[in-house]
């Protein structure tokens, strides 16, 4: 059971940063995404989710009230995200007219039993030249199935796998 609300809020969801980039704007970016999150402003937040994520979720609202229902299904049952950080940045790619980067988000989550730390790759992308940023969350999905979601990604986006371990 509570795997199964981990992942789900691992597969719908990207966050924000510690480590820092040469990029501002992503820097920024991640971090208002994080306390968005953090804040439950799934309105705004959903504004930094990757287009195609909002597309196969059936669309932006459609993504807000998953977002809205899961989180409230989850506090039901004593689950609470307590923080997020970001770490391990890759370097910026650039490939088909947008930036790409990876970075590693760790979530940590209250539950009934104990704290759990997930680590999870995200994907930023960006299509203005880094101005605006987008996030794919990639956890519970092989980087094939990434891959074919996501065609436009670079051949040398090096996927990290996820991890989940009990909280000190």
């Amino acid at each position: 059971m509570v795997l199964r609300y981990f992942l789900l809020f691992a597969l719908l969801f990207s966050k924000s940063i510690v480590a820092q980039t040469s990029n501002e704007n992503f820097n920024s970016q991640i971090q208002k995404m994080k306390k968005l999150m953090l804040s439950e402003d799934y309105v705004e937040f959903s504004n930094f989710v990757h287009p195609k994520v909002k597309e196969m979720a059936g669309g932006k609202k459609q993504l807000i009230e998953i977002t809205k229902n899961t989180f409230l299904k989850m506090k039901q049952e004593g689950f609470y995200l307590l923080d997020i950080n970001y770490s391990d940045p890759s370097e910026f790619i650039y490939f088909n007219n947008e930036i790409q980067i990876t970075i590693v988000e760790e979530l940590l989550l209250q539950t009934p039993k104990a704290k759990i730390l997930g680590k999870y790759m995200l994907i930023g992308i960006s299509n203005d030249n880094g101005n605006n940023w987008t996030f794919i969350n990639t956890s519970g999905k092989s980087s094939d199935d990434i891959k074919k979601f996501f065609p436009n990604l670079s051949p040398k986006i090096q996927f990290k796998p996820s991890s989940k371990e009990i909280a000190k």
